[in-house]
Order: structure tokens, then sequence, then C-alpha cells
């Protein structure tokens, strides 16, 4: 059984570093090549997944037509995968939908891509989202959430506006999602999810720059 999963290294960059739960070790992957197999090194070795278990898997990720979730879908469907991509279209403090983002993504990305408009903000945005893959792919292997907002407030300054907001994406929907998902991959017999999460959420020292509630937010993910 093969037990997929990412590391990350910082909420600004993907690096590309995985981690092989067979064995609990970090890997940091290699530049592509082709025909290059997966081994068991040692912690730090370079290697690429290829013949690792994750062709027509199908994978679902949110926050996906930009960034690291751009860079997980991509990721995937270069290892055979079949991804269905969730993203609102939204500034990096959660406004400003733009629901056609995630559209133009998908179809630049691969033309077997499912694309979900739409925004996470409840439980029934979150069932949507995964009823929408399964109807489509009849079958749900895997989650990445990795859709999240960043609001810059000083502690001081932050309302309950900003307090509801950013806790609500941030960790009540990965809630709601992993709750969705459950059902369908106990059914199955199978089923990873893997949770974005942040440094600076083990880091206290980082709510001196305004990050307070970034941290609180996304260090709640842990519990899950």
């Amino acid at each position: 059984v093969f037990i997929f999963g990412i590391s990350i290294s910082s909420y600004e960059r993907f690096s590309h570093d995985s981690v092989c739960l067979w064995t609990g070790r970090t890997f940091r992957a290699a530049p592509y090549r082709p025909q290059t197999r997966c081994n068991q090194g040692q912690i730090g070795q370079t290697y690429r997944m290829d013949g690792c278990g994750l062709q027509d898997r199908v994978i679902l990720v949110t926050g996906g037509a930009r960034g690291l979730g751009r860079a997980y879908a991509e990721r995937l469907l270069a290892e055979g995968a079949l991804v269905a991509l969730q993203d609102g279209g939204v500034d990096p403090e959660g406004g400003a939908p733009n629901l056609s983002v995630v559209t133009q993504a998908a179809t630049e990305i691969g033309e077997q891509v499912l694309a979900i408009p739409g925004l996470l903000s409840d439980r029934a945005s979150c069932q949507q989202v995964v009823d929408a893959t399964l109807q489509h792919f009849g079958r749900l292997d895997g989650l990445i959430h990795n859709a999240g907002i960043v609001i810059w407030r000083d502690t001081l300054e932050v309302t309950e506006d900003d307090f509801a907001h950013a806790t609500g994406i941030n960790h009540e929907t990965a809630f709601w999602l992993c709750q969705a998902v459950l059902g369908p991959m106990r059914d199955a017999g199978y089923g990873r999810i893997v949770l974005t999460g942040s440094a600076w959420s083990l880091n206290a020292q980082a709510g001196a720059d305004r990050l307070t509630l970034y941290c609180l937010s996304k260090a709640a993910q842990l519990g899950l």
C-alpha cells in the first residue's frame, strides 16, 4: 500500500520535499528525470515518485489554481493521478473572488483536470466540492487541502469578523473537508489526506509580525 504525503518548509514556496510514510523519512525531490524510479534511500536523498502508486488515483486539491496548490496539481498529474481542482480565485486575505481563475488553471494544466469553481465557506460548500469530485470520477482517493488565507493584523487590531474569517477558512474548512471525504474513503477502504500547514504556526514569535491570527488558525490543523 502506497501512502502519499508532502511536507512544506514554508507557506511562501513549494519546496518539493516529500515524506515517505512507509519509513517516516523526509526526502527532497530531484528535478524531473524520466525513467528514474523511486527508492527508499537515506534522509535527504533525492528521488522521484515514478511508479509509486499515484497512477489513476483521484486527488482533490483545494486552493489549486495558483501557488502551492497548482504545484501540487501539476506534480500529481505528472505522476498519473486524476485531479479535481477547487479554487475561489480570492486575494491573500480571502476577498475579491474570481471564479474563472480555476477554470483557466485547469485548462492550462491538462484537459483531464476537473475544475470546481467556488468558495469554501462552510460545511455545505465543502460537501459540494467533494460531491462534485465523486460525481465526475466515481471515487475519491486523496485530498490535499491547500486553500487558506493570511490576514495581517496586529493582535490588538483583530476584529471579530477577522477572527471568524481566518479561523473559518484555515481550520474549520479543514475539518469539514476531512469529514466529507472520510465516509467515501472508509467505504472504499483507502484514502489519503494532506493538510497544508505552516512553519509559522509552530513559531510563537511570528505573531510579532502581525501574524498571530494566521498562526492560531493554522496551528489548529495539527489537531486533525
